[in-house]
């Protein structure tokens, strides 16, 4: 397995630029987004990277129309609260940029 990480996070508004709710809304995703990316990369390593594949292949798991894709949803939320509890209490740099942010 390999696994590629990608910064999803766009660039910072200026403060003129917050025009709007979703002005704000939007920093806060992308600052959020950024934090939790660079968590992620310093955490990874030989003794993460099986852990790291499990979270990444979580959204696999959503199937389904209606109800039935709404239920596999909730499992999928759930199962990936658990794995990134354990990637926050197993991986040495995610505890320490936790403690920074």
């Amino acid at each position: 397995d390999r696994l590629i990480v990608v910064d999803i996070s766009g660039d910072l508004l200026r403060r003129d630029q917050l025009k709007s709710v979703l002005d704000v809304s939007g920093q806060i995703l992308t600052l959020l987004t950024y934090g939790n990316t660079r968590q992620q990369i310093a955490g990874l390593g030989p003794d993460s990277h099986a852990l790291a594949v499990e979270i990444a292949r979580v959204p696999e798991q959503i199937r389904g129309y209606g109800h039935v894709k709404l239920a596999s949803i909730e499992k999928a939320a759930r199962e990936r609260g658990e794995l990134l509890g354990r990637w926050r209490t197993h991986t040495p740099g995610a505890a320490r940029l936790d403690k920074l942010a």
